[in-house]
C-alpha cells in the first residue's frame, strides 16, 4: 500500500473521508438510489432515475472502503455494512443484479446490451469487491462478488448462454482486477473474450436491434450507433476490433475504460500495445486539451474531429479525465515509457481535480477552458457519474503513483508519499505541484542493492541504486512558469497564451479582474510575480500585467477600444469556480 502524504493531495482525501462521502451518500439517500435496492429486495415498488442508478452507489462504496481503510470512523464503517446489506438483499439467486430489471423491466435480462448498462453497473459493483478483498474488510461483499462472477462466467463465458459484451466499457477491466485478487482465471479470460469480440462485425450489438423486444430500451440509443440504416458503432468503439484502431473516437469514457480492460487482460500483447500507442498518439498531439481534458463535444460526450478543440463548449468530463489517467498508469507499465505518467500527472492535476470542490460537496460534470459565468457547480446531477468516481479516483490515487516491478520499484509521480515494497521502506518528501525537487529516503532490508526508478519532471526517467540498511537521495528539480502556445490549427487559440506552471494549468476568473475576462489582453514580456493569496484555499497565484479594453458600445468598429494598463492574478485551473461563479479564460489574449 502507498499512502499519499503531500499536503496538497492528503487535505483533498481527508474531506473526501470527513464530509465528501457523507454528502454523496446523502444525495444517494435522497434521489432513491439506495431505496432502489431495498424495492429490489421484496420486488416491489417502482425503479426511480435511469438505468444506470445502481453504479453510483457501486462507486461510492469503493470509495468508502478506501476512506475506512485509511482513515477508521465507525459511522462510515456502519454505513458500508448497511449498503453491503442492501447490496446482498437485492441480488438475485443466481448471481444476477439488476435492480431496474427486477423492478421495471422484467424478464429483458441481456436483451438491449448496447444501452441497458446492466454488465457495466455489475463491473463497478466488481470493482467494490475487488477492493473489499485487497483491503480486507467485508468478506459478505466479496462473496456477493464470487455470486455474480460465476453467473457472468456461466452467461458469457466460453459455451455460456450469451455473446456479447456491454455498450458501455467497465467490466472488462473489473474481471482482471477480480481475477488478479481471487486468483479467478475464469474472469481473465471472460474480460479478453469481451475485448476479443468487440468490434467484430455483425456485432452482438447491432443484431438486438433487429429484435422487437428489445425496441424499449435501445430505440434511444439507435442515434448514436446508427448512420440512417448504417450500424457504424463508433460512439461505443464497436467499428472495428481494437487492435486494427489507430485513432480515439466515440464517447471518451467509453474508450478510456475500454483501453483499460484489454491492457489489463493482455499485458504482454505486443500488438495491442501498438494499436494503443498509436490511438494514444492521435489524442494527444491532435485531440486533448492542454488540461489534459479529452471529450471536445456534448453530443456524443467523447472525441470529433483532429483539432477540434473549442474552449466555451468543450465537454472534458471528469470521468473521462480519470479515465485517461487510469489508462496513462497502464500505458506507462506496459512500456515503460515515462511521457505516459506525464499526461497522468497533467490531467489529474488540472481536469480531474477541477471536477471537485476544494471542499469535496460540489462538482463539475464538464470542464471547459472558458465561461462566460454560467458554469456552477452542483451538488450532484441526475446522471451522477461524476461525483462517486471523483471520491473513488482521489482516494485511491497511491495505487497509481507508485509501483514494484519485478525488482525494481518505481516512483512515476514525485508527490509526498509512504510505501512498502517488499522488503523496502520508502519516503517521498517534496514541494508537488508547486516545486519540483523531492528528497526520497527509506530503509532497505533486502540485503543487497535495489533500484528505485523515478521520474524526472524534465529529463523523464532516472534510476538511483540503493545499498542495504537506510538511504536517502534527493532529487533536483524546478517547475517555471511558462507562457504556452498551440497549434495554430486550433482556430479559437490563435493570438492567445496559457500560463503553466510545471504541470499546473492557470487561468483568468472575472472574480479577480473585476471585469469581464474577455476584456483583458496579457503583456507576456511583463513579470510573472508568485504570490500566495490571502484567502488561503490554494497556495500560489501569478500577478501578471497587461491592457483592459474599455466597454464597447459597438459589435464592430474600425479603431480598437482605448484600452490602459492593468494587473490582475491568475489562479490554478483547478481552482476556478470555488468562489462565485464568474466569467473565466485558460487561453488570453495576448497583448
Amino acid at each position: 500500500m502507498v499512502k499519499i502524504t503531500s499536503p496538497f493531495l492528503r487535505e483533498r482525501m481527508e474531506r473526501l473521508a470527513d464530509a465528501g462521502i457523507a454528502h454523496q451518500w446523502k444525495m444517494c439517500d435522497e434521489t432513491g438510489r439506495l431505496d432502489n435496492f431495498r424495492r429490489a429486495a421484496t420486488g416491489e415498488g417502482e425503479f426511480e432515475g435511469r438505468l444506470y442508478n445502481d453504479s453510483d452507489v457501486y462507486k461510492l462504496l469503493e470509495a468508502s472502503l478506501y476512506a475506512a481503510a485509511e482513515f477508521g470512523g465507525e459511522e462510515l464503517r456502519k454505513r458500508n455494512d448497511q449498503v453491503v446489506a442492501l447490496i446482498e438483499g437485492a441480488q438475485w439467486d443466481d448471481g444476477y443484479i439488476g435492480n431496474v430489471f427486477k423492478l421495471k423491466y422484467k424478464g429483458m435480462l441481456y436483451k438491449a446490451l448496447a444501452s441497458a448498462h446492466e454488465l457495466y453497473c455489475m463491473g463497478h459493483l466488481l470493482e467494490a469487491c475487488s477492493a473489499a478483498a485487497e483491503l480486507g474488510l467485508s468478506n459478505r461483499l466479496v462473496q456477493v462478488g464470487v455470486r455474480m462472477v460465476d453467473h457472468l462466467v456461466d452467461e458469457f463465458g466460453e459455451g455460456g448462454r450469451q455473446i456479447g459484451y456491454c455498450g458501455h466499457q467497465e467490466l472488462e477491466l473489473a474481471l482482471v482486477r477480480w481475477g488478479n485478487v481471487q486468483g479467478d482465471d475464469r474472469a481473465v479470460a471472460l474480460s479478453q473474450r469481451m475485448t476479443d469480440l468487440r468490434g467484430i462485425q455483425p456485432s452482438p450489438l447491432r443484431q438486438q436491434f433487429d429484435n422487437e423486444e428489445s425496441k424499449a430500451l435501445l430505440e434511444g440509443y439507435r442515434g448514436l450507433v446508427f448512420r440512417g440504416e448504417e450500424y457504424v458503432g463508433e460512439y461505443c468503439q464497436d467499428d472495428m476490433p481494437i487492435r486494427e484502431q489507430t485513432k480515439a473516437v466515440g464517447h471518451s469514457v467509453r474508450a478510456m475504460y475500454q483501453f483499460c480492460g484489454a491492457l489489463d487482460g493482455y499485458p504482454d500483447d505486443a500488438e495491442l500495445i501498438s494499436a494503443l500507442e498509436s490511438i494514444w498518439d492521435n489524442m494527444v498531439s491532435r485531440r486533448m486539451y492542454i488540461t489534459g481534458g479529452i471529450g471536445s463535444a456534448s453530443r456524443n460526450e467523447g472525441f470529433t474531429q483532429d483539432y477540434d478543440l473549442p474552449n466555451y463548449d468543450a465537454y472534458c468530463e471528469s470521468c473521462a479525465g480519470i479515465g485517461l489517467a487510469m489508462w496513462g498508469s497502464r500505458m506507462s507499465k506496459a512500456t515503460g515509457k515515462a511521457h505516459f505518467m506525464e499526461v497522468f500527472e497533467q490531467v489529474v492535476l488540472n481536469n480531474v481535480l477541477a471536477g471537485i470542490s476544494l471542499d469535496t460537496c460540489l462538482y463539475h460534470y464538464v470542464n471547459p477552458l472558458a465561461s462566460r459565468g454560467n458554469h456552477r457547480r452542483e451538488e450532484w446531477f441526475e446522471c451522477a457519474c461524476c461525483p462517486p468516481n471523483l471520491a473513488r479516483f482521489i482516494l485511491s490515487l497511491g495505487r497509481y503513483v507508485a509501483w514494484q516491478e519485478r525488482d525494481e520499484i518505481v516512483l512515476g509521480l514525485l508527490v509526498g508519499m509512504e510505501g512498502e515494497f517488499g522488503k523496502v521502506s520508502i519516503k517521498v518528501e517534496s514541494g508537488w505541484p508547486y516545486e519540483g525537487g523531492a528528497v526520497v529516503s527509506g530503509v532497505n532490508r533486502s540485503g543487497g542493492p535495489v533500484s528505485i526508478r523515478y521520474r524526472h519532471w524534465q529529463r523523464g526517467w532516472e534510476t538511483v541504486e540503493v545499498d542495504n540498511g537506510h538511504f536517502t537521495f534527493s532529487v533536483e528539480g524546478e517547475f517555471r512558469p511558462s507562457w504556452m502556445k498551440s497549434n495554430p490549427e486550433i482556430a479559437e487559440n490563435v493570438g492567445r497564451v496559457a500560463l503553466m506552471h510545471g504541470p499546473m494549468v492557470y487561468c483568468l476568473e472575472e472574480v479577480d479582474l473585476g471585469f469581464p475576462v474577455t476584456q483583458f489582453q496579457v503583456a507576456t514580456m511583463g513579470p510573472l510575480v508568485p504570490i500566495e493569496p490571502e484567502h488561503g484555499l490554494w497556495k500560489r497565484n501569478y500577478k501578471v500585467a497587461g491592457e483592459l479594453d474599455q466597454k464597447w458600445d459597438s459589435l464592430y468598429s474600425a479603431n480598437r477600444a482605448e484600452t490602459y494598463v492593468h494587473t490582475t492574478e491568475l489562479v490554478p485551473y483547478f481552482a476556478w469556480n470555488n468562489r462565485e461563479a464568474s466569467s473565466m479564460q485558460v487561453w488570453i489574449a495576448e497583448a
